[in-house]
């Protein structure tokens, strides 16, 4: 199920580098050693700028990104009408009427598309935190016996069990997966 677009990370790889050097090169200029200047730049520059960009900015330049070619796969594979769900960095199409899972990630922008009928292990659950609380819940699916794990709530605090958004996580976990489960029965 993973397709990686090997290009795109090249992209990504080349525009950090580029940066790196126009900054250690500029670097250079202001520090006495040019050697010390073009290395510290490249390498400590190069870590900063990589962090940063596949913390936080890509996702959000990519959000699009991911959803326009989501809809293009769904046109282009006859999907019809889904049900969407948007997680954190991904996107999960799930096609009753076919039978059909679309999923794309920011991180592997590519649409991959698999048979509902193919998938085993459907299930929802939670990551279990401290006094009993979580920090995660979850939906997931297994193909090939590779586990997708979708969130559908996240939080680096932990939440009781009973709180709202807790409870609206396990809730969309649960539908979701009766989705699944629904698209398997239906075009099995």
């Amino acid at each position: 199920m993973k397709k990686v677009d090997v290009t795109q990370i090249i992209k990504e790889a080349a525009v950090i580098l580029v940066i790196s050097i126009v900054a250690a090169v500029a670097l250079a200029k202001v520090s006495r050693n040019v050697v010390v200047g073009i290395v510290l730049g490249v390498f400590i520059l190069g870590s900063i700028l990589s962090l940063i960009w596949f913390a936080g900015i890509r996702i959000s330049i990519y959000k699009k990104k991911i959803e326009k070619r989501m809809n293009e796969a769904i046109e282009k594979e006859h999907l019809g009408d889904c049900h969407m769900f948007y997680a954190y960095t991904s996107i999960v199409a799930i096609s009753e009427l076919t039978g059909k899972i679309a999923y794309i990630n920011s991180f592997n922008p590519v649409v991959q598309i698999i048979d509902a009928k193919d998938v085993t292990n459907v299930k929802s659950d939670y990551v279990k935190g401290p006094l009993g609380g979580t920090t995660q819940v979850y939906f997931q699916f297994a193909y090939n016996k590779v586990n997708m794990r979708i969130p559908t709530f996240m939080s680096n605090q932990a939440f009781s069990l009973t709180s709202e958004k807790v409870l609206t996580g396990i809730s969309k976990a649960d539908t979701y997966c009766e989705i699944i489960k629904r698209a398997q029965n239906e075009n099995a």
